[in-house]
């Protein structure tokens, strides 16, 4: 039971997980990991690991010209408290005001 505890967490932790999840691992001609756009020279030759396999591939020569922050969707508005909406101020009446 303890085994199969444990050979559960490593598959959790695995990057296979992450690819399952629609993510690819990209490795240059050297086998070494690429986390960054500007790390893949022009022309480079490369490998994706996809969940079911890899494919190479090799870098467009203006591929620096499209990279992007790593954040390219604009933030969602968070729902929260309605901002206070203020009255109007009204000119001052021979009334008083009970507020």
């Amino acid at each position: 039971r303890r085994l199969d505890g444990l050979a559960s967490l490593l598959a959790a932790l695995s990057h296979r997980a992450v690819l399952e999840r629609g993510f690819a691992l990209v490795r240059d001609a050297e086998g070494r990991m690429l986390r960054r756009a500007v790390e893949i020279a022009p022309g480079a030759r490369l490998a994706i690991e996809f969940a079911d396999g890899t494919v190479d591939a090799r870098a467009l020569d203006d591929a620096h010209k499209d990279a992007r922050p790593a954040r390219t969707r604009p933030k969602e508005k968070r729902a929260g408290k309605p901002k206070a909406v203020r009255k109007p101020r009204t000119p001052p009446s021979s009334q008083g005001s009970l507020f």
